[in-house]
């Protein structure tokens, strides 16, 4: 029976033992007094000191103070009340430290049977997560450059440290710290301190190591660092890698014990975790920076130009617009963007021109390259913008928007414009002096006869008078004829050194006789001399003069105003050669010009008023022309017209005029007349027959050669030749005087014509002419240039 208990306690503690092996946890036996009795321990190197050093001994001289008070405390609970105690602590062991957890229950009146399991990992694991989901946090709702400091703050609550830093690789390769704030920065003392390190500056240090080699590291002892920086007793450092590239470390520093294994290895897998989210940060902020160049370099582009540069969205609204468009259409970008589409600018039929063109060219081709449009200013000007545009697509190819460049036409459009018109003029003018041609024929015959019936007297007073009436009639047609002319540029102007303040100051006089308006001079006292054809540009003067008197039927008053002017090689506004020019302008405060009729007032024949030709001011705009000036024009609707004439300069003097010979002179002498119309002929005859001379007439300038040499060789020569200048079909008067001069140097030739676009009207003497007789003639001004080319004087030419 006895044997048979013995086995049966044999087999009982066997199959405790095998039990107690599969239990990792470690079992101590101890009495109330706290002393170690008996022990379990499956890996006796987790114990505090051999099982030998500590059986029979008390509780507070094997375990640490704090952990033999909480056992104690355990002991005393556990005897009383019969229930279980559970309670965890901590121990730093082989440099790191360990969790337990405890579970102590009463095994007799005086003993307690204490288990313990370590839970370190556990722990560890919890540790860790509850930190990711800190830092989770601060990632998600904080800003780029405040991470930095925000992940600091919680790794250093962590891990027990003071102070630390958390910092990243920027684009060249620098160390960048934002975290280096606050109390950490006031605390440094350096001379140079800094939140960028370059990495030439990172030497040996713990950080500089880990940056470059990507190993993690950790120091429990002080270490040396320059004067002034903060004192370091212990740190651990772990670089922030993302697929093999260090993006920047984390380091913590001046723990109040030891930094363990366990630590490091928890700080490297913080710093794995927050990797793939600051690779992302990282590369967030440089796109941004990216972004914030190019729209840099693009303002700066930009800006540089002289063009608007423009962006609009799906519905036509502007969503980008350069500077430039305030100074080419008075807008600020902000009146424009978000709140007004291109279409806008425009007259309405220009819109819909342009949406149409928009829906053709970019829409459907893709590009839109120089489209001229027509654009309203702020302030009412119309302004020409050439227009070059591309689509702005998306991802998907839709097309969202509209990119474009305009450049600003306007002074390209006005000289096209006025080239145009110049061209237009000119072949009107061709026509214009054909007809002038045929008609001043006429005029000379028709004014000759009257002139000559006049001088007969012996006709009656009433047909006396009929005939007055009827030369005064002619007289008025002349003047129709000489705006026609010089229109049609019939004959270049015979300029000369003239004072534009007299010509000005007589036309003006003239063409407000019997007026209700007033003119006011102003023109500056070293006004130059210009070089114009005096008779010719006082007509100008008179033109424009009545046409600013004709604008204020209530009165008023007419501001003339000359000043003098240099005009460089890079002028565009005055459309004339680089030059001196005496600049005249003529303004008024009448009804002024209508818009749409400021494009047509030099042409020809155009007229709003109800008596006038219309040629008045094409003949102006003609005779500016041929002077080598420029005639421009300004005028608002209401509040009057401003013309301003530019005329060429000359270093000469004026010329002082002689006083008008009207009388008609007696002479003598044998006289040759060549001219293709019969008409001319016959009465040129007449009148100089009239006037005592002996007349013979040819009609082209091969007869006037045939017969001027036979009248020579028969010694009764020609005492002067008058020379039609055209000869339609046959010789004229250029081609027979140089003919005549080589048989007769001394030939007294005067050149006539009604009307030539050839500078030898203005520039007779270079030809070899003695004068000019312009026609129709008038009878005082034929024998009196006759007369003057017998004795051999200088003639002016009249008409």
């Amino acid at each position: 029976m006895r044997k048979n208990a013995e086995k049966t306690r044999r087999r009982s503690d066997q199959r405790i033992r095998k039990i107690l092996e599969a239990i990792p946890d470690m079992m101590f036996v101890i009495d109330r007094e706290g002393v170690f009795r008996d022990y379990y321990a499956p890996d006796p190197e987790k114990l505090l000191s051999p099982p030998d050093a500590f059986i029979g001994r008390i509780i507070t001289e094997i375990l640490p103070p704090s952990l033999a008070e909480i056992t104690g405390r355990n002991i005393r609970k556990t005897l009383q009340t019969g229930e279980l105690q559970v309670y965890e602590y901590s121990l730093d062991m082989a440099g790191s430290r360990r969790f337990f957890e405890a579970r102590m229950v009463k095994s007799g009146d005086d003993e307690v049977l204490t288990i313990v399991r370590e839970v370190t990992t556990q722990k560890a694991s919890e540790r860790e997560k509850a930190t990711r989901d800190r830092i989770k946090s601060v990632l998600l709702t904080t800003s780029d450059m405040e991470i930095y400091n925000a992940v600091l703050e919680v790794l250093l609550d962590v891990f027990d440290s003071s102070v630390g830093n958390f910092g990243y690789i920027d684009d060249v390769g620098n160390l960048v710290c934002p975290s280096m704030l606050g109390d950490v920065w006031e605390q440094c003392d350096l001379p140079d301190k800094s939140m960028v390190f370059s990495p030439e500056s990172w030497g040996d240090t713990t950080w500089g190591v880990a940056l470059r080699t990507g190993r993690s590291s950790l120091k429990n002892e002080a270490f040396s660092v320059p004067e002034g920086h903060i004192p370091i007793s212990r740190s651990m450092v772990a670089p922030v890698v993302h697929q093999d590239e260090v993006l920047g470390i984390i380091h913590l520093a001046n723990r109040d014990r030891d930094y363990g294994a366990d630590d490091l290895e928890l700080l490297e897998s913080l710093a794995s975790f927050i990797a793939p989210v600051l690779k992302a940060r990282l590369e967030r902020a440089r796109a941004r920076r990216e972004l914030e160049n190019s729209e840099k370099r693009f303002r700066d582009v930009t800006f540089s130009m002289a063009d608007i540069v423009w962006e609009t969205g799906p519905d036509d609204v502007y969503t980008y617009c350069s500077s430039q468009v305030e100074k080419i259409l008075g807008y600020k970008p902000e009146e424009l963007v978000g709140r007004k589409t291109p279409f806008d600018l425009m007259p309405p039929e220009e819109a819909e021109r342009l949406r149409k063109l928009q829906d053709e060219t970019v829409l459907e081709k893709g590009v839109a390259r120089d489209v001229e449009n027509l654009n309203r200013a702020k302030d009412g000007r119309d302004v020409w913008l050439m227009t070059n545009a591309l689509p702005i697509m998306d991802a998907a190819g839709n097309m969202v928007g509209v990119r474009g460049v305009d450049k600003d036409i306007t002074e390209k459009k006005r000289l096209e414009e006025e080239a145009l018109r110049a061209q237009k003029l000119e072949s009107l003018g061709v026509l214009a002096g054909g007809l002038a041609h045929d008609f001043n024929n006429i005029l000379t015959s028709v004014m000759g006869n009257i002139s000559l019936a006049r001088s007969m007297g012996h006709l009656s007073e009433d047909a006396q008078e009929r005939l007055s009436e009827a030369e005064t009639a002619l007289v008025r047609a002349k003047d129709l004829t000489f705006q026609l002319l010089t229109f049609a540029k019939g004959g270049a102007p015979v300029r000369r050194p003239s004072s534009i303040t007299d010509i000005i100051r007589d036309s003006v006089e003239f063409a407000l006789t019997g007026s209700n308006v007033k003119f006011e001079m102003e023109a500056t006292g070293d006004l130059w001399t210009a070089d114009v054809d005096p008779g010719q540009f006082s007509q100008v003067i008179q033109n424009l003069v009545i046409n600013a008197d004709q604008s204020m039927p209530g009165g008023g008053a007419i501001r003339i105003g000359a000043r003098n002017i240099e005009v460089g090689g890079g002028d565009t506004a005055h459309a004339v050669e680089p030059g001196r020019y005496v600049c005249v302008t003529i303004s008024d405060d009448g009804m002024g010009i209508p818009k749409e009729h400021l494009d047509r007032i030099f042409d020809p024949y155009f007229t709003t008023k109800q008596k006038g030709s219309g040629l008045g001011l094409a003949v102006t705009h003609s005779v500016i022309v041929n002077h080598g000036g420029h005639i421009s024009v300004r005028s608002e609707l209401g509040r009057g017209t401003s013309f301003e004439v530019l005329i060429p300069a000359t270093d000469g003097l004026p010329e002082q005029s002689s006083a008008d010979e009207t009388a008609i002179e007696a002479g003598s002498g044998r006289i040759l007349v060549m001219d293709d119309e019969e008409m001319v002929r016959d009465v040129a005859a007449a009148l100089l027959e009239h006037s005592g001379f002996e007349v013979e007439c040819v009609a082209d300038g091969a007869q006037a050669i045939e017969v001027y040499s036979r009248a020579r060789d028969s010694g009764s020569p020609f005492d002067a030749v008058i020379l039609d200048l055209t000869v339609p079909g046959g010789m004229g008067g250029k081609e027979a005087i140089a003919h005549l001069k080589k048989m007769d140097p001394d030939v007294r030739a005067v050149v006539s014509s009604g009307y030539s676009n050839d500078p030898i009207m203005s520039e007779y003497s270079r030809h070899g002419f003695k004068g000019v007789a312009a026609k129709p003639y008038r009878p005082a001004e034929l024998t009196r240039t006759i007369r003057r080319a017998i004795d051999g004087r200088a003639d002016n030419p009249s008409g």
